[in-house]
């Protein structure tokens, strides 16, 4: 299935496009409310992470030669990003 450096590499050096990126999450957001996903703080949590990690997605914008090979996948929280 690969890792989290080849899930990186995967999107990376195609450029800056935050405003897709914007637009994703908002189409998320939607699928949220196709399905009746109103909950809090279940709404808000998925909310967060695909943002964030929509943004992460993005960190490489010119080359998947400058993602790390040795690159953890993010562990994820009620709160946030967690450290380990």
């Amino acid at each position: 299935m690969g890792d989290e450096a080849g899930v990186l590499r995967m999107h990376a050096g195609k450029g800056t496009h935050r405003e897709l990126d914007a637009l994703v999450v908002q189409l998320f957001d939607g699928a949220m409310d196709d399905v009746g996903l109103t909950e809090q703080p279940l709404r808000g949590v998925l909310h967060d992470y695909f943002a964030w990690s929509t943004d992460r997605m993005g960190q490489h914008p010119d080359s998947p030669d400058s993602v790390a090979d040795d690159v953890r996948m993010p562990h994820w929280g009620w709160d946030g990003p967690v450290a380990r």
